[in-house]
């Protein structure tokens, strides 16, 4: 194995050589990311104030369940992979293979928890302020009409274009090719896409109505929501090094869609957009990344802007995919805001899509008295082991979860309304899903 100075010269000669080009955006092959920073459409007051209401929410859970979100509990959302290829074709898209997906997908679950193995390269300075998002990606194995996929997660079209333009793809791409943005989220892979003019490895939908300080009110419509992102970006070297030959060097290790999928759940750039912001403008709203004024090429560790060192290895930077390795505290606080209240987005935590593996499951946990009034046990057999439960109203909102440990718990049922609930029971072999009416 290569020492790290290696790996570091390499990215870093690739960055000085590509930095005129970048210069010229209108012009770049490899632009990370097509989204444009939003306007600040709501000032930052408002963003605190959601951030404050979605903490008191959780406040409110505790006094009333004796239980409070953990580090142990996760956002579980499904994920299809479109695949865009060229019928008879021999492009990076004909040749994506299921480990590339799937280092794709070990990528994102590594980054959004923070156990990469590169978390252990954040420097001193920003310790503090990383940390997990506690989401979770898992490949859908029912499809639309409830079959179970004959690729787990895949889908493969025979749709070809040399480039597309967004406008182009959204259309004659998305519409007709995307699954229920309520149950999955949607993530296109493609040869080449242009954004807004301009040659980009991805760009993502932002969240709708999410009153979050630099988001408008609506980015686009169900029809069009989600992910899209180059093949050349697609997967990581370091966990399928037959992909080597077939990836930039400079984004080889997955990054791109933890950057777009950041977007996807309300997160900003670290910086402002056309490099002229001021040092009293906070481009992403997230008062623990530092004042940036304009987007990071390669791998600077010292890189001083407004005075202060710039966080270069935060995901929602431009750096190299090898020296990103964080988020932080105030956004993974934007994301759990989009994931608890916005649509298309709140959804996706109930539903069921990436159970069919587990029917199984539903087997071997017994959930009584069903009607309940008061409470209702869970008791397993096989020795299967409960580790979380999570109670979902009609509505998709979240009234109740709690961690769990062994073959049985109790469940008190005394803070609920009377109604039709969803129970998403977490279990040391997979995830099942039951129904209870509370009476």
């Amino acid at each position: 194995m290569k020492p790290l100075s290696f790996h570091l010269a390499i990215l870093f000669g690739w960055a000085l050589c590509l930095l005129p080009i970048f210069t010229s955006f209108a012009q770049t092959e490899e632009q990370r990311c097509g989204n444009h920073q939003r306007p600040a459409y709501f000032d930052e007051k408002t963003m605190q104030r959601l951030i404050a209401e979605h903490q008191q929410t959780q406040q409110q859970t505790q006094q009333q369940t004796g239980t409070a979100r953990t580090e142990q509990t996760k956002y579980i959302i499904p994920v299809v992979f479109h695949i865009c290829f060229q019928q008879g074709g021999s492009n990076l898209t004909n040749r994506i293979t299921t480990a590339q997906i799937q280092s794709q997908l070990d990528v994102l679950n590594e980054d959004y928890n923070r156990k990469n193995a590169d978390a252990s390269r954040t420097r001193p300075q920003f310790l503090n302020s990383a940390t997990s998002a506690n989401i979770e990606f898992q490949l859908a194995v029912m499809d639309t009409l409830g079959r179970r996929m004959a690729e787990k997660g895949v889908m493969r079209y025979p749709i070809y274009k040399d480039e597309w333009t967004d406008d182009e793809f959204n259309d004659q791409v998305k519409t007709k090719t995307i699954w229920n943005p309520y149950k999955y989220l949607n993530i296109w892979v493609v040869d080449r896409v242009r954004y807004k003019g301009s040659s980009a490895l991805g760009y993502a939908q932002f969240p709708d109505l999410s009153g979050l300080a630099g988001l408008q009110p609506t980015d686009g419509t169900p029809l069009t929501d989600g992910v899209v992102v180059a093949a050349r970006a697609f997967g990581s070297i370091a966990k399928d090094q037959t992909l080597t030959p077939l990836l930039s060097p400079r984004f080889a290790y997955g990054r791109t869609l933890s950057h777009e999928i950041g977007h996807f759940f309300g997160v900003l750039h670290t910086f402002h957009e056309d490099g002229q912001g001021t040092c009293n403008e906070d481009a992403d709203f997230c008062g623990d990344t530092p004042l940036i004024q304009n987007k990071t090429f390669g791998c600077p560790t010292e890189k001083i802007t407004c005075g202060i060192l710039a966080m270069t290895e935060n995901f929602m930077d431009y750096t190299d995919d090898f020296c990103m390795n964080t988020f932080t505290k105030d956004q993974v606080a934007r994301m759990q805001v989009v994931l608890e209240k916005c649509a298309r987005r709140k959804e996706l935590l109930t539903s069921t899509v990436t159970s069919a593996d587990n029917q199984e499951l539903a087997t071997l946990i017994n959930l009584y008295p069903n009607p309940a009034t008061e409470q209702f046990l869970l008791q397993t057999s096989d020795n299967l082991q409960l580790q979380h439960i999570k109670i979902f109203s009609i509505l998709g909102q979240t009234v109740y979860q709690q961690v769990l440990s062994g073959t049985t718990a109790e469940i008190k049922t005394t803070s609920l309304a009377k109604g039709l609930y969803m129970v998403c029971l977490q279990t040391d072999k997979g995830v099942s899903w039951k129904k209870i009416t509370v009476n």
